[in-house]
């Protein structure tokens, strides 16, 4: 978010397209992101274009229309950070089909990102059990991965500094990313 809003490069080696950002932090209170943006600015002045918030409405009951209202109000609008799903995800319909449920939320996103072609990052946590393939420690079903464009996984031990950046998707090749934490 803070590289796109104009202050330095993501993860000191990428470059990123300049523009606004909205960060919805939906986990978090003000007073947390100032300590967050303190570590991470390391003294350099925050970004002009990046918005924060921590309050949005589930996106069947107005929330799809906050962000879209908020874009289209900030037409260098290049982001937009959803942390985390659960807060916006709509409610269940019992005896829905849960990964048909969570495919037809994510899709009005994916629809919105690909109309004023911005990115649209979607924060799931990962379950606690380990396993084989990376996209099985996404805590979803399959039907979030099934509507995104892209999706990138997280993999660290607790307590570990190594880290592993996963990326899949319809219009990147798959990879991996060594970091340290």
């Amino acid at each position: 978010c803070i590289s796109v809003a104009g202050v330095g490069t993501a993860f000191d080696t990428l470059s990123t397209e300049v523009g606004d950002v909205l960060y919805l932090a939906l986990e978090d209170s003000m007073r947390r992101l100032q300590k967050r943006m303190r570590q991470l600015l390391n003294g350099r002045p925050g970004p002009t274009r990046l918005h924060l918030e921590t309050k949005c409405k589930q996106l069947d009951e107005g929330g799809l229309q906050q962000i879209t209202e908020w874009i289209e109000a900030h037409p260098d609008a290049r982001l937009v950070v959803i942390d985390t799903w659960r807060r916006i995800r709509p409610k269940g319909v019992k005896g829905g089909m849960l990964d048909q449920m969570d495919y037809d939320a994510i899709v009005p996103l994916q629809e919105l990102a690909t109309t004023h072609r911005i990115c649209i990052i979607v924060v799931l946590h990962n379950r606690k059990a380990s396993a084989v393939d990376w996209h099985d420690e996404i805590a979803s079903t399959g039907g979030i991965a099934q509507a995104a464009d892209t999706v990138i996984g997280f993999r660290r031990e607790r307590g570990q500094a190594d880290a592993a950046i996963h990326v899949d998707g319809r219009d990147v090749d798959p990879s991996e990313l060594a970091m340290k934490w």
